[in-house]
């Protein structure tokens, strides 16, 4: 697996640790899911700089870019995180365990926010 994959891996089994289902398993959704998400597969067709991983979350929109550690999104990748974070979805970029850790504040803000 190559290292992005691993971050890739990372991250999937973060969001179905907390309950989201990937698109592909949307058939098996039940009431108990917090949320689903998307892996799109670039294949020369779709538009370029789409990020790796297209969600909700409680029904909020994010997206992730994944990073081998210390790479940069390109330019066309940032210019669809900058696009999707003024459309108000939130957008996060992740190339270790640690940098998961904005993910994981965020879906805390959200839970917190349901309680209230």
């Amino acid at each position: 697996m190559t290292l992005e994959g691993q971050i890739k891996k990372l991250v999937k089994d973060y969001l179905t640790s907390i309950g989201m289902i990937p698109a592909g398993q949307a058939v098996l959704v039940t009431p108990e899911n917090t949320g689903w998400f998307h892996m799109p597969v670039s294949n020369g067709m779709g538009v370029h700089g789409i990020p790796d991983f297209i969600g909700h979350y409680r029904g909020r929109l994010f997206a992730i870019e994944t990073k081998t550690k210390g790479k940069k999104p390109t330019a066309r990748q940032e210019h669809q995180l900058r696009a999707l974070s003024l459309t108000g979805a939130k957008a996060f970029v992740v190339d270790s365990e640690k940098s998961l850790e904005r993910v994981r504040e965020w879906v805390r803000k959200v839970d917190n926010e349901r309680q209230i």
